[in-house]
């Protein structure tokens, strides 16, 4: 499904980077940690914020065989990725900008850093036992390039794993969105051309240049901002064997349904009445 007033751009973040060499390959061979699709609807004055969860297990054809999403990326690039999810979830999307460690760094550190909510928890558990140096906790609390790293990375924190470590990174996202509001379009050029020369993208200079012009104009950073994890919790299942390691199991065509009608507030999916899925098959439900 596309909408012509409705702009999908895919966030990737990947686990590559050049203190790694054997993941310093930042175009092909990163898994991603972060895939965050950013759904901006001018007419309707709204954002919507989607993670997608790494753990989703998805068939991919290239391969033929079955895999968690954060592993299309390495395998196939980020085209390939923006594929499995257009196949899955059933929308257009329209681009993608990706980082890896040291580009997401460099861009936080650009824009000033980030300010976010850091629950003691949190903090307690990102402490730097190395260099017995405590991580920041607090409201509002502002952090540089490596700390939002490391922020927007741990999932071991929470019961929840990734449930949570998504939220935060949509906290992240938020917060750039926040230090938009205000700024004159010669400020965003000036911002935009340092991103661009730290990210990988399909999207032309000329296209980025004018969503910051309407960005501007039209007050994005203004508009209402609604945040969705998917697969939903009443689309996934946890399941984990030998064979898979730890994975959801999702009843796709309903979670595609479910995104397509937050996206568009339609669907052009029809679902039957007494119809098997995923987790009929796995759960007898």
């Amino acid at each position: 499904m596309k909408e012509k007033e409705v702009i999908n751009i895919l966030l990737i973040g990947t686990d590559a980077s050049s203190k790694d060499p054997t993941r310093a390959d930042v175009t092909e061979k990163g898994n991603t940690d972060v895939m965050m699709l950013v759904s901006i609807n001018p007419t309707k004055q709204t954002i919507k914020l989607v993670s997608f969860m790494r753990d989703s297990y998805t068939y991919m054809d290239q391969f033929d065989r079955y895999a968690k999403l954060n592993a299309a990326c390495a395998n196939g690039g980020p085209g390939y990725l923006v594929e499995i999810i257009e196949n899955d979830y059933k929308i257009k999307i329209d681009g993608y900008v990706m980082v890896d460690f040291d580009s997401f760094v460099k861009v936080i550190d650009v824009l000033g850093g980030v300010r976010v909510d850091v629950p003691q928890y949190v903090a307690d558990y990102l402490y730097d036992y190395s260099k017995k140096r405590a991580f920041p906790s607090g409201n509002g609390i502002l952090l540089n390039g490596e700390q939002a790293l490391r922020f927007s990375r741990v999932r071991y924190s929470d019961k929840d794993g990734d449930i949570s470590r998504v939220a935060r990174q949509r906290q992240v996202i938020n917060s750039l969105i926040s230090r938009c509001k205000g700024a004159t379009l010669s400020e965003i050029n000036a911002v935009s051309d340092v991103i661009l020369a730290n990210v990988r993208t399909n999207i032309s200079r000329k296209a980025i240049l004018s969503y910051a012009a309407k960005a501007v104009t039209d007050g994005w950073a203004n508009f209402t901002i609604t945040e969705i994890t998917m697969p939903t919790a009443d689309t996934r299942k946890p399941y984990s064997s030998r064979a898979t390691a730890w994975i959801w199991v999702i009843d796709y065509p309903l979670a595609a349904q479910q995104l397509q009608l937050e996206l568009y507030g339609k669907t052009n999916i029809k679902l039957e009445e007494n119809r098997k899925s995923a987790l009929t098959v796995m759960y007898g439900r």
